[in-house]
């Protein structure tokens, strides 16, 4: 008897658990469980329309993470996490809050791409030897420079991407993009001392020595 209670008790919760769910958001999961991400995205979008602002922050998060961040979409997943964050920043999935796991995806993410960045970066330094860059190391650079700017998009507020970022800007002979990259930099890690560091070498070489101070 206390068997047949239990399973009635859990079934009931169960379908109390699915019916808390938009058919819209259990479809996007099964498609996702079967590796459909073009037809989980639109599932995804449609369970996100029929939510308010405030409700189900899992839904933009899962999308983010399970969707966009597969397919390199960092933008997409960038917005989605924004998206998850302004709807329940507090929500838990499993024993973590929905900021705390937006925090970690953009440090995963963060890394992933800084890593390849770095990899191309210091192989063609090496090579180089100090020597101008050949056209294929040209490319490299541009290469490692992509993966660090998608690097600040997922995580702005780490501030170590930002010297490698203006490093390939030099390498290339982008001043104009070195400006920018520079200013960028201070204003989203002001007391960082190797962008300080840059800022002031930049200053110098314009010949603006109290600014370089």
């Amino acid at each position: 008897m206390r068997r047949i209670l239990f399973g009635l008790i859990a079934s009931t919760v169960l379908m109390f658990a699915l019916a808390c769910e938009s058919q819209e958001f259990v479809s996007a999961k099964m498609y996702l469980q079967q590796d459909n991400l073009e037809l989980a995205e639109e599932w995804f979008l449609k369970a996100m329309a029929l939510e308010t602002e405030a409700s189900n922050a899992e839904i933009p998060f899962v999308l983010a993470t399970q969707v966009y961040a597969v397919q390199r979409r960092y933008e997409d997943m960038s917005a989605m996490l924004e998206e998850a964050l302004a709807r329940n920043p507090d929500q838990k999935i499993g024993t973590f809050t929905i900021r705390e796991l937006v925090l970690n995806t953009r440090q995963m993410q963060w890394q992933t791409n800084y890593k390849r960045g770095a990899a191309i970066y210091n192989r063609v330094l090496e090579e180089a030897q100090g020597q101008p860059l050949t056209d294929e190391q040209r490319t490299d650079v541009e290469e490692a420079k992509k993966f660090f700017e998608l690097a600040v998009m997922i995580w702005p507020d780490e501030g170590v991407t930002y010297p490698n970022l203006v490093y390939c800007f030099r390498q290339l002979g982008d001043k104009e993009g070195e400006v920018k990259a520079l200013k960028a930099a201070l204003e989203m890690d002001p007391e960082n001392g190797t962008i300080q560091m840059l800022a002031g070498e930049e200053e110098a070489n314009a010949g603006n020595l109290d600014g370089a101070i």
